[in-house]
């Protein structure tokens, strides 16, 4: 381990083996390609949400209109994606606008390139940073794992949605954690730290609500009363100015807030008794479960406890490392106490990222606290290379299972062509695979204001069953608003039905068909295709007295 004073490693920065430092980088970018790549259309039921909402509210800001999709409040994705079309507009003859809706794809996908660029730059900038402070690479290059340290950053990184964007921020973030990390810095200093760590306080409250417990981290790394202060007013002033381009749309953010604070269940809905006990804590109990935190959390206490041994015997050890390990675990653990009320495990990245900074000074502290004359037959540098060669091996595994399971959606998604249906009245439900689908969901929860221009380019036997707040009564509707589901079957020899709520369709058809019998072989994946007078390739089929398919399979009732 390095045992070399924090004031010398600060000197021993070099520009020799620079490109070490891109490395994971250039990995880390390489991966996140690969799995776009797999993945497939944004369009598809697992990626549509809300990527597709950020497009359109980027096209709101363009317009001139708040963003309607303001709950995360994800404000700097809202103005990112507006900075980048607009940019792009430069170059397209006609509408911006226009071409979005016409080939949201094409957008959805320079959005990602510029998110995946930033969060590669921002990974080298704490291989960098790193390298400056330890004085050696490797303890550099384990903290570029930072978004290995689970799968689950993986497969979000690359969407233009706000985890994205908290990967990015988490790099920086780490990033300043290592400045902080040098011995006795001077009270200027120490105030330059605080603002970078305000400004990138604002920037996160702006991206995503869920995230703002990791905020608590500079509060353990600063410690001198005024320095917080510049903290508190620049995090402050920062959010203020990200939160600009939505400010049309705050006072629905906060209403937005005021409803999943009293709701016991998700976004708002259940009892208003702002948190249900038992399902809280196993929540709580499930979320740390994580091996991405549970380990953190764990050594962590062990380096922490031998600390508090060692000091009782005499022995002086490092101070900040042990703020940084404390600093960071109750940041994990804040962060775990917010989200277990609605229990989403890509909302802890942030804290999941940060669990390699843990990991590395917990590992720092323990070696720290070694006995005297204590030796392993091997030199701790080599030992610590062995377990990094391990952990990139393990999750080089990690990925490929990933991308087999994103491949394996794709495909899924791909068994039923929409297009073999176009003489059914096609309906869908959340969160349906098809590029008219997310067009509507978007449209619907960023305004409707693109309506008009939608219908033009979409089939006239599209519709929804629209349950997307669960406040609200569910409808049955096309661009033009609500429609009777018994007029529009009639209107065509055979329906098509498709989405993946779960019990959503058939819970629709038994209060609006509830004696007619449906067919569900059709149904691959995690999405229930349900058809009526019409096999899987589109043929028309006869229809038996009970208004099923014959030789198919009945969906039958719930209660």
């Amino acid at each position: 381990m390095d045992d070399t004073p924090h004031s010398k490693r600060v000197g021993l920065s070099s520009h020799r083996n620079g490109w070490i430092a891109l490395l994971l980088p250039f990995c880390f970018a390489g991966v996140q390609f690969y799995m776009r790549s797999e993945a497939g259309p944004f369009w598809q039921w697992n990626l549509l949400d809300p990527a597709y909402f950020y497009l359109l509210d980027a096209l709101n800001l363009l317009s001139g209109d708040p963003p309607g999709h303001i709950y995360h409040p994800g404000v700097t994705v809202h103005a990112y994606g507006a900075i980048v079309i607009g940019l792009v507009s430069l170059f397209v003859d006609g509408s911006i606008v226009e071409a979005v809706l016409v080939d949201p794809e094409r957008y959805l996908g320079v959005l990602s390139n510029g998110v995946i660029v930033a969060n590669t730059i921002a990974l080298a900038v704490v291989g960098i940073v790193g390298k400056r402070v330890f004085g050696h690479w490797l303890p550099a290059l384990a903290l570029q794992l930072a978004p290995f340290m689970s799968t689950i950053i993986l497969k979000h990184a690359f969407l233009p949605k706000p985890e994205s964007f908290l990967v990015f921020a988490t790099c920086l973030l780490i990033s300043l954690v290592l400045v902080a990390f040098q011995d006795n810095l001077e009270f200027r200093a120490k105030t330059k730290l605080a603002m970078g760590f305000g400004i990138l306080a604002g920037f996160i409250a702006a991206t995503k609500i869920t995230a703002v417990p990791v905020l608590i981290l500079p509060l353990f790394l600063l410690r001198d009363p005024k320095v917080l202060m510049v903290y508190a007013a620049i995090s402050l002033f920062a959010l203020a100015v990200f939160l600009v381009p939505g400010i049309g749309a705050l006072e629905a953010f906060v209403e937005w807030l005021k409803r999943v604070a009293l709701g016991s269940g998700a976004h708002g809905s259940g009892p208003q008794t702002i948190i249900e006990w038992q399902a809280y804590l196993d929540a709580f109990a499930k979320l740390l479960k994580r091996p991405s935190l549970k380990v953190p959390l764990v050594l962590a206490f062990i380096s922490l406890s031998l600390t508090l041994w060692r000091r009782r015997t005499g022995r002086i050890l490092p101070e900040q490392e042990q703020w940084i390990v404390l600093g960071v675990s109750m940041a994990q653990l804040a962060q775990v106490a917010l989200v277990a009320k609605q229990p989403t495990a890509f909302y802890m990245i942030p804290s999941y990222m940060l669990g390699v900074v843990s990991v590395v000074f917990s590992v720092r502290l323990i070696w720290a606290c070694r006995p005297d004359g204590f030796n392993i037959p091997i030199d701790a540098r080599t030992a610590a290379s062995v377990v990094f060669a391990g952990f990139v091996a393990a999750q080089t595994a990690g990925v490929m299972r990933v991308t087999d399971h994103l491949i394996d959606q794709r495909l899924k998604a791909e068994a039923i062509d929409n297009a073999v249906f176009a003489h059914c009245a096609r309906v869908y439900i959340y969160s349906a695979s098809a590029p008219v689908y997310a067009m509507f969901l978007a449209n619907k929860v960023t305004g409707e204001r693109f309506a008009p221009q939608l219908e033009k380019q979409f089939s006239p036997n599209d519709y929804w069953i629209d349950d997307w707040w669960q406040w609200e009564p569910v409808t049955f509707r096309n661009w033009r608003g609500e429609k009777d589901f018994s007029i529009v079957r009639a209107q065509y020899p055979c329906l098509f039905m498709r989405g993946n709520r779960p019990g959503g369709i058939q819970r629709f058809l038994n209060r609006h068909a509830p004696n007619e019998r449906f067919d569900t072989s059709c149904s691959t994946g995690a999405e229930t295709v349900i058809t009526q007078g019409v096999d899987c390739r589109g043929n028309l089929v006869e229809r038996t007295s009970g208004g099923n398919a014959r030789g198919g399979n009945a969906l039958g009732r719930t209660n």
